[in-house]
C-alpha cells in the first residue's frame, strides 16, 4: 500500500535508544535505562513502570492480548520482572540461573513465557 504516516502529526518519538520493540493492539518500546514506550493510535500513552527492582537492566519486552502483564527480561541479574500492563506497577520476578543466558521472550499463553536459551525454547509459568 501507499506510505503514510503512523504517528500523530507533530508527535515526535526519539526511538535512537530503542532495545527492543513488541506489538500487541499497541506498540511497546523497551529504551535503555529500563524506560518503556507505549504508543496506540499514533498517539504516545501515560505508561510509566513503578517500583522498579534494584540494578534493574531489561533487554527484552514481552506483551500480549491474552496476558494483563509486562514481561521485561533481565538476563545480567537472571530474572523476568513483571509489571502491570494498565499502571506499570511492579507485580513480581521471576528468577532462574539459566535466565543468564536467555536471549528472548514471549508470552504463549496468560500464564506461561516461553524463553529462548542456548538456541533452545524452555517454558516458565507466571
Amino acid at each position: 500500500g501507499d506510505r503514510r504516516r503512523w504517528l500523530t502529526a507533530g508527535l515526535i518519538a526519539k526511538l535512537e535508544d530503542g532495545l527492543d520493540l513488541t506489538i500487541d493492539a499497541d506498540i511497546w518500546v523497551l529504551r535503555s535505562g529500563g524506560q518503556v514506550d507505549r504508543f496506540r493510535r499514533g498517539n504516545r500513552e501515560v505508561f510509566k513502570l513503578s517500583d522498579v527492582p534494584e540494578g534493574f537492566s531489561p533487554t527484552k519486552v514481552a506483551v500480549s492480548d491474552s496476558s494483563m502483564m509486562v514481561a521485561l527480561l533481565d538476563s545480567s541479574r537472571n530474572r523476568v520482572v513483571l509489571f502491570d500492563k494498565k499502571t506499570g506497577g511492579y507485580a513480581k520476578q521471576l528468577t532462574n540461573n539459566d535466565l543468564s543466558r536467555a536471549m528472548d521472550i514471549v508470552w504463549v499463553d496468560p500464564k506461561t513465557l516461553m524463553v529462548l536459551i542456548d538456541g533452545k525454547l524452555y517454558r516458565l509459568p507466571v
